[in-house]
This record gives structure tokens, C-alpha cells and sequence, in this order.
């Protein structure tokens, strides 16, 4: 789970740090009348809240974060990512080593 918690920290405080990095200079409009930068703000912790507070989907599963071995098996259909992709989307979350094992397990 360091992996998955470290993205988490990472995302939610770029994003702050990116917003309040935008409050300042003559060249910008004040942050309350910036549409653009609070509505890219919103998405991106609305982001992280998702992939905090939901259970297992093919969205948590790009991410890997709270993703389980069916799950990450269903998101070998998305064409995009699986292309773009280095790897580990469609397979099995704990990795292709555990996934005979597995089967024997249930």
C-alpha cells in the first residue's frame, strides 16, 4: 500500500501547490475569478477523493490504486490504455507469479 498512499500525497499536494502557486503577479485574474484553475483544482481533488473512497473499478485499477485481481483482469478491454500502457493492466494485480496460485486459493 506505500505506493498507492504515496500517489495519493503526491497528487493532492501538487495540486495545492500548483493553486496557490497561482495567486500571485499583475498578469493573472484574482483565484476567485480564475474559472480554468479552480475547475482543473476540483477535478483533481475530486480525483483523489475517488480513488480514496471507492471501491475496487477498472478507474482505481489504471491508477492501482484500491484495485483487486478482478478488477485489473476487466481492464484489459480498454483499448487506449492497454496501448499506452507499460504494463499490469489486465493481469493480475499481485502479479503474473501469484496468478496460478490463486486460482487455488478460493
Amino acid at each position: 500500500y506505500d505506493g498507492a498512499l504515496t500517489a495519493i500525497c503526491c497528487t493532492a499536494s501538487l495540486a495545492n501547490v500548483a493553486y496557490v502557486n497561482t495567486y500571485g503577479g499583475n498578469f493573472r485574474r484574482n483565484i476567485c475569478r480564475n474559472v480554468g484553475i479552480n475547475v482543473v483544482y476540483l477535478l483533481s481533488m475530486g480525483l483523489v477523493g475517488v480513488l480514496t473512497l471507492s471501491t475496487p473499478n477498472p478507474l482505481n485499477c489504471i491508477f492501482r490504486v484500491n484495485c483487486d485481481t478482478p478488477n485489473s483482469l476487466a481492464c484489459g478491454a480498454i483499448p487506449i490504455v492497454d496501448e499506452v500502457s507499460v504494463g499490469g493492466i489486465g493481469e493480475c494485480f499481485l502479479g503474473p507469479q501469484v496468478k496460478p496460485w490463486q486460482n487455488h486459493s478460493r
